[in-house]
């Protein structure tokens, strides 16, 4: 089953990021504080938020209703970073707000989505996805 793709009428997210500590400190009576990494993959948090019309609005019901299953699943979102615009692997953490800004008429989403910051983790199928759009993979 092919992984679901952010819709290409859709807007870029504005992000932010936090990844989960990667080491553990020790601190010590006497002398510097011991560091070790706790473990080798690890979840980044990412805040994004999306502005958008009515018609990209309902584009972006069906999408999160229908393909990723009310939320749940697993999917590509095209995000603007310090490299350029990217897909990245990521999952919502939870139900995004969702609010009308009635004297525009337009919608403000925000959310908490999750990531990995490996690439390793990205399948083949991933990768023929973003192969045949031209833009490349992100993770993290």
């Amino acid at each position: 089953m092919a992984i679901p793709v952010w819709p290409s009428v859709l807007p870029l997210a504005d992000l932010s990021r936090q990844p989960k500590d990667p080491f553990s400190r020790t601190p010590m009576e006497n002398g510097l504080a011991l560091q070790r990494s706790r473990f080798r993959v690890y979840p980044i948090t990412m805040q994004v938020n999306f502005i958008m019309k009515p018609a990209e609005y309902e584009a972006y019901a069906l999408f999160a209703e229908n393909d990723l299953e009310r939320w749940v699943k697993w999917f590509m979102l095209k995000v603007r970073d310090k490299t350029g615009v990217r897909y990245a692997r990521v999952r919502f953490l939870a139900a995004p707000k969702e609010e009308l800004i009635a004297a525009w008429g337009l919608w403000r989403i925000t959310a908490q989505v999750e990531t990995l910051n490996i690439a390793f983790l990205v399948t083949e199928q991933e990768e023929n996805i973003v192969t045949e759009t031209g833009d490349k993979i992100i993770v993290g």
